[in-house]
């Protein structure tokens, strides 16, 4: 009972801390090494050029396919962004997400009917020069004519401006002709039989006369 009595512990009473094992620096820089090798293997491997072209080829193949459905060229431009981010998912297209604005920019390209097989890029970098000087939203309708002048096509309609704008209203489109004629970026003119022209100032390219009634393709 004695026994009991002077080892029983007391309420409160401090108990000895048990000793900790002891860690050296030699420890610590072995944790801190295989720390940072994991943090390594978790890395990305570095983007190739092969591999921005295998993304940009996908992403383009998602633009496409977005805009063969007729009535894609109304819908408002967040809900395009929405249905191409779900069918990257789907296709599982590598890499990050493109945000808005790019999507924007790519969208404009795709409605213009940029076809980087069929056009010169270095002109064509030019005319994005200029468009980037526009508005964003009547950006596309600028590309559309400079592709049609790039390849000596006829004038787009004001169907086909209209819908590159995202409107069926051929009263809208030829109000952003006339805005950016205002502006200088560019001259609307007709020829003999009334079909019309457009040139283009700054790039030096005019376009073949065409029926401005005239249906768009569907």
């Amino acid at each position: 009972e004695a026994r009991d009595l002077i080892f029983r512990s007391v309420p409160g009473e401090i108990q000895p801390r048990a000793s900790q094992p002891t860690v050296t620096t030699a420890d610590i820089l072995g944790q801190l090494a295989r720390t940072r090798a994991a943090e390594i293997a978790a890395m990305p491997e570095p983007e190739t050029a092969g591999d921005r072209e295998t993304r940009d080829a996908a992403v383009e193949g998602v633009m496409t396919d977005i805009l063969a459905d007729p009535e894609a060229g109304f819908q408002p431009v967040s809900l395009l962004y929405q249905d191409f981010l779900v069918r990257c998912r789907i296709q599982r297209v590598a890499g990050e997400a493109i945000d808005l604005p790019e999507f924007r920019r790519r969208l404009a390209l795709a409605r213009a009917g940029f076809d980087r097989g069929e056009v010169d890029e270095g002109a064509w970098a030019q005319a994005t020069l200029v468009a980037d000087a526009l508005p964003e939203d009547i950006r596309g309708v600028f590309l559309l004519v400079a592709r049609a002048a790039l390849a000596k096509e006829a004038c787009p309609s004001d169907a086909e401006i209209a819908r590159a704008y995202g409107t069926r209203s051929t009263g809208r489109a030829r109000r952003i002709l006339a805005y950016m004629e205002e502006r200088g970026f560019l001259v609307v003119a007709s020829d003999l039989r009334g079909n019309r022209i457009v040139q283009l100032p700054d790039l030096g390219w005019q376009t073949a006369p065409g029926d401005a009634d005239r249906v768009a393709a569907e």
